[in-house]
């Protein structure tokens, strides 16, 4: 198997790598440091209307008995929740198990998590997810379509004061999924495309970043993978690893792109609400534009109408991960919703190839903001 590897901060020219030491690694990458986190995150498009995510954390974010953590969200388009604003969104279900670390094997080799439910790991390139608890079933193969990514050092950031890093990978920038989950009594056959990435590290979010975006959008014949980070600590530029390859992993465009922020927005004072919209610059042998328009799709950000609801105690558990998460449970629960924002939704992404418009597709964005200077 064979990796492309960009250095994302320089822009220089991707090179080639076999899996190994200088290779891609998607084996478990913590030991126990302080502050330290780990997560392997996947996405599935099963559907226009349903989405799914999945998530391992080894261990959850400021957690002190450094138990594992299987996270599985679904937003159902079909099955809308009405908002007391009016509002209509999509409903989201949420279930999270969590394990002893004694209970589970992680290979710091390659992606192999066995645990009490079951497996998650990787052959050849391809994924394999497999989980049985109660309410929930799991049988998933993703087949590899690209190849996987890293950046040169995989490590995005290192603060300059107490030197605690953020380091992420791309193992299937993009895959085609098939299998089933039944959750409850819903029964879902995934056919469709998927995406898998690996972060870690040791940096404690509202210390060091004042801003994280993260985005993912497969276009008929490419893949656009684009992140900003804006960290406290750093006197320069946002950080803009941008990953621009055909839809078999060949790149395309390399260097820093670009970003505009539409008209109102202010991104670098206060904390960034879901943006209205963006539009990401790069060239290669042509001169790339994609404008994105999120999508404000979150379930969790206002309560449903009629009360309480099981979407209602689904945001409950929602918001409480995310505390526990990001490390804000020792601050006042007033200050938190003021100063922190988490989205997790979906985009549309326009691509235009020197000036002309090419194509539209939905994709997945992140953002995480903190109001701190």
């Amino acid at each position: 198997m064979q990796i492309r590897e960009i250095d994302c901060a320089s822009g220089e020219e991707p090179r080639a790598s076999k899996v190994g030491a200088d290779g891609l690694n998607d084996g478990h990458r913590t030991a126990g440091e302080r502050h330290s986190f780990e997560w392997w995150y996947f996405d599935f498009d099963v559907s226009d209307t349903l989405r799914v995510y999945l998530e391992w954390h080894a261990p959850l974010f400021s957690l002190r008995d450094a138990s594992c953590t299987l996270m599985i969200r679904i937003h159902d388009r079909a099955k809308p929740e009405t908002f007391r604003s009016g509002r209509s969104k999509s409903r989201l279900i949420t279930k999270a198990f969590r394990y002893p670390r004694s209970s589970v094997k992680q290979s710091p080799d390659h992606c192999d998590i066995e645990f009490p439910a079951g497996r998650i790991f990787e052959s050849d390139g391809d994924y394999h997810i497999a989980v049985k608890e109660p309410g929930l079933v799991i049988d998933l193969l993703l087949r590899q379509q690209s190849a996987p990514i890293a950046a040169a050092t995989e490590e995005l950031y290192r603060s300059r004061r107490d030197q605690s890093t953020f380091a992420w990978n791309i193992a299937l920038p993009r895959a085609q999924a098939a299998g089933v989950i039944d959750l409850d009594d819903r029964h879902i056959e995934v056919r469709g495309g998927a995406y898998h990435d690996h972060n870690w590290g040791t940096v404690v979010f509202r210390r060091h970043f004042r801003k994280w975006i993260w985005m993912r959008i497969f276009f008929d014949d490419f893949t656009l993978i684009f992140s900003e980070i804006e960290a406290l600590d750093l006197n320069s530029p946002p950080l803009r690893p941008l990953i621009f390859t055909d839809r078999h992993g060949r790149p395309i465009a390399t260097g820093r792109p670009t970003v505009e922020y539409a008209s109102g927005e202010r991104p670098g004072q206060g904390p960034l609400r879901l943006p209205r919209g963006l539009k990401i610059g790069f060239t290669g042998e042509n001169v790339f534009s994609v404008e994105i328009e999120p999508d404000p799709d979150i379930a969790i950000q206002e309560a449903p109408s009629g009360g309480f609801s099981a979407l209602w105690l689904n945001a409950g558990v929602h918001y409480l991960y995310y505390l526990l998460r990001f490390r804000h449970l020792p601050l006042p629960l007033k200050r938190w919703m003021r100063l922190l924002h988490y989205y997790q939704g979906e985009m549309k992404g326009t691509l235009f190839i020197d000036g002309r418009r090419r194509e539209t597709k939905t994709g997945k964005i992140e953002v995480f903001s903190c109001g701190r200077k």
